[in-house]
């Protein structure tokens, strides 16, 4: 019999429900499979009060740890297969995620074991993946498989239906126009596809089969636009959060008027900024179209820069 941890962490219960399709694959007497809630001694509230969003920021790009609940499990228990869910936060992984991580009981659980990673995600998702690919070939545990899942809305749409999203919990219709945010029930449905994939192929003795089987699939959707976007928004955020964490930690007065100011230079950003970079990236793209596809196969891949 082979055992498997399900680690996660969620705030929506989202990627709760991506997991448990994903998993049904493993549903069988052949499989031992093991749950775990990744859960903060300070919750994070949901739906997100707007300044508790905001000084999450700096803790999620420096990736500083939060205290968190002792597991049930026990820390000496070994499993032949890890399979993390994780989302990003301000392109970063999330703070309960990456706090993770840093404990021993990381340290056990994923060392020796075959790794296997899902995302849940609007849109931009490798830097939090980058990171996450590092810790685990830290913590000596072997990626083997990635798989988004991601909200298919545009972008700047994306933007409106998932902030109404956070700050309401309200998962539905915009106005009565705009698409219902988030993952959607039809990819939520296809998650044991992938599931199925794993199953039949995690023995793969060729490092990167498997994950060329998920890229095929469809597993791991990623735009040049929003790739270079991402790339250079990430290089800002480090500074903004770096600045901001000068101040102090969580929930400082002191730190608050340079989070007020991010407030206002984050959606302004968004807003005034994000296009005319789409736009600038985009014709770059073409020009260097080799050096995109080469930067696009390295994200989707399970390998990790030197």
């Amino acid at each position: 019999m082979k055992r498997i941890l399900v680690v996660y962490y969620t705030q929506s219960g989202q990627l709760k429900e991506i997991l448990d399709d994903f998993i049904q694959p493993f549903d069988s007497e052949d499989y031992q499979i093991t749950w775990h809630r990744i859960e903060p001694e300070e919750p994070y509230g949901f739906p997100w009060e707007p300044y508790a969003f905001f000084d999450a920021f700096p803790e999620s790009v420096n990736e500083k740890p939060c205290a968190l609940k002792k597991p049930e499990i026990e820390q000496e228990q070994q499993f032949d297969m890890v399979i993390l869910g994780h989302q990003p936060w301000f392109l970063s992984p999330a703070i309960p995620v990456h706090s993770f991580l840093q404990t021993v009981y990381a340290q056990k659980w994923l060392k020796g074991s075959k790794v296997v990673t899902v995302i849940g995600a609007r849109n931009m998702w490798i830097g939090a993946q980058e990171s996450i690919k590092r810790s685990i070939d830290k913590l000596g545990g072997k990626l083997i498989a990635n798989v988004v899942f991601r909200d298919r809305t545009e972008n700047f749409t994306g933007i409106v239906t998932i902030a109404r999203w956070l700050f309401t919990g309200k998962k539905r219709r915009v106005w009565g126009i705009l698409p219902k945010p988030g993952v959607s029930d039809k990819d939520i449905g296809h998650a044991h596809v992938f599931g199925e994939l794993i199953e039949k192929n995690w023995h793969e003795k060729i490092p990167d089969a498997l994950q060329t089987q998920i890229i095929d699939a469809g597993g791991t959707h990623l735009s040049a636009g929003l790739m270079s976007l991402e790339e250079r928004a990430k290089k800002i955020f480090k500074f903004w959060a770096t600045f901001i964490a000068k101040k102090g930690g969580p929930g400082d007065k002191a730190r608050r008027h340079r989070i007020t100011f991010f407030r206002i230079y984050l959606p302004t950003g968004i807003t005034l900024f994000g296009p005319i970079i789409l736009l600038l990236s985009s014709i770059f793209n073409l020009i260097t179209i080799w050096r995109v596809k080469k930067r696009m196969a390295y994200y989707k891949s399970i390998r990790i820069k030197n």
